[in-house]
Order: C-alpha cells, then sequence, then structure tokens
C-alpha cells in the first residue's frame, strides 16, 4: 500500500488520505492484539512464577519441618545422657548436657514457631549486624562436612588395600619392565 500525502495549498500542512488512515487504523489495531499478547504473556508467567515459588515454599517448610524433629531428637539423646552421666556418678558432666539440650530444644523452638520467610528474614539481619558470625559458621559448616566425609569414604591407606600385582615377566616384546612397579 503506498501512503501518499498531498498538500493543502490553503493552510501548507499535509493532507491524509483514505489508504493513510486504512494504514494507521490497522497499525493501531495491530498495536493493540501486540498489548495483549503481551500483558497475556505477562501474565502467564506471573501464574508460573507464583506456583513455583509456592512449590518451592512447601518443599522449604516440609525440609525445616522434618530438620526440627530432627533437633528435637538430637535434644532427647542429649537428655538421655545426662541420666546416663548422673547414673554413673558425672554430675558435672551432666549438668553440662542437660544444659546442651536445653540450649537445642531452644533451636527446634525457634524453628518450629517460625515459617521459612521469618527465618530467611532473620539469617539476612544477622548477617548485615555481624558479618563474622555468617563467614564463621559457614567456615564451620565446610569443615565438619569435609571432616564426616573424610570419615564415610573408604580407607585406602589400610593394609587391606592392595595394588593389583602384576607378573613378573612381561609378554615377548613388551614394552613394560619386567619388575612389577
Amino acid at each position: 500500500m503506498a501512503i501518499r500525502q498531498d498538500r493543502n495549498l490553503n493552510e501548507g500542512r499535509p493532507v491524509h488520505n483514505e489508504t493513510v488512515g486504512t494504514a494507521e487504523f490497522h497499525a493501531e489495531t495491530d498495536k493493540g492484539k501486540t498489548g495483549e499478547a503481551k500483558e497475556k504473556a505477562y501474565e502467564k508467567g506471573r501464574e508460573v512464577k507464583d506456583q513455583a515459588a509456592h512449590v518451592a515454599q512447601e518443599k522449604l517448610e516440609e525440609q525445616k519441618s522434618q530438620g526440627t524433629e530432627e533437633i528435637e531428637q538430637t535434644a532427647e539423646a542429649l537428655r538421655g545422657s545426662a541420666d546416663q552421666f548422673r547414673e554413673h556418678g558425672q554430675q558435672t558432666i551432666a549438668q553440662y548436657t542437660e544444659w546442651a539440650a536445653g540450649q537445642v530444644e531452644g533451636v527446634a523452638g525457634y524453628f518450629r514457631n517460625r515459617d521459612v520467610n521469618d527465618i530467611a528474614q532473620d539469617v539476612r539481619s544477622m548477617a548485615r549486624e555481624n558479618p563474622g558470625i555468617i563467614l564463621g559458621s559457614a567456615f564451620a559448616v565446610g569443615f565438619l562436612a569435609a571432616r564426616f566425609l573424610k570419615a564415610s569414604s573408604p580407607d585406602y591407606s589400610s593394609s587391606s588395600y592392595t595394588r593389583t600385582s602384576y607378573p613378573h615377566r612381561p609378554a615377548a616384546g613388551s614394552p613394560y619392565p619386567s619388575q612389577p612397579y
């Protein structure tokens, strides 16, 4: 479609003919359709994001609940240990173990009574106020994880681990030495 402009001699400004008006109408209609498509895509994206956030929130809450239960079991185990220390006449160790059990129960209560967003906000606040604590905690967790992994890996330095024996005589024409490594 050719767009043609004529000059109105009386006023000196362009006058659009019918072809120009039709093109402008179609351009405006296309803009409207494009805008609607963008809006629908944006809404769909927001729905997917919200749904993913909801699923993630549920998973985090589930993990928090499981972690809280494990912390509570640890407190119970510490209390049991404290009772055994008392039975064996080790009152001082029993007191410290009982104190540790109380502290662990306090941590479990904190996690039980807060949702994941509150915990994340508390961690962010603590990181801003005391970055050294966060770095030290990260180091300690990494160190403990490394020790755990090292302890759970097979021990290759023990006598039960031996190198594969090779025959003392290589095949005729072999480039390998006649003695094992």
